[in-house]
């Protein structure tokens, strides 16, 4: 089955050995496939769907003189990670604080420390 694709759509599907994207292309009923496989490894599957991001949203992502979506794997969760990082994490997990100047809005955070 053909998928309607239009120039500037990304479809992304998942597959069961990585990650598929459509893309539309300038060509009257024509798309690209690209296909993102997985390492057989214990972050294959993380690293294909980064490669996918990093190569269709290029634009959005952080590079080394512009901001943007900082993307990367990462082996320990952020609880257990050195406190050296600069980013401070959610302190509520209720609401969206979670940055040096942010305290918890909702309140919840103070009564799951009871």
């Amino acid at each position: 089955m053909k998928p309607n694709i239009e120039v500037t759509d990304i479809i992304i599907r998942r597959a069961s050995n990585g990650w598929i994207v459509f893309t539309g292309s300038e060509y009257d009923d024509h798309f690209i496939a690209t296909v993102y496989e997985e390492d057989e490894t214990e972050w294959g599957e993380h690293k294909a769907l980064l490669d996918l991001f990093r190569e269709h949203f290029c634009a959005f992502t952080q590079s080394k003189k512009n901001g943007g979506i900082k993307l990367e794997v990462r082996e320990k969760g952020y609880d257990f990670e050195d406190d050296d990082d600069n980013t401070k994490w959610y302190n509520c997990a209720h609401c969206d604080a979670g940055y040096p100047d942010q305290e918890c809005t909702c309140g919840k955070a103070k009564n799951e420390s009871r």
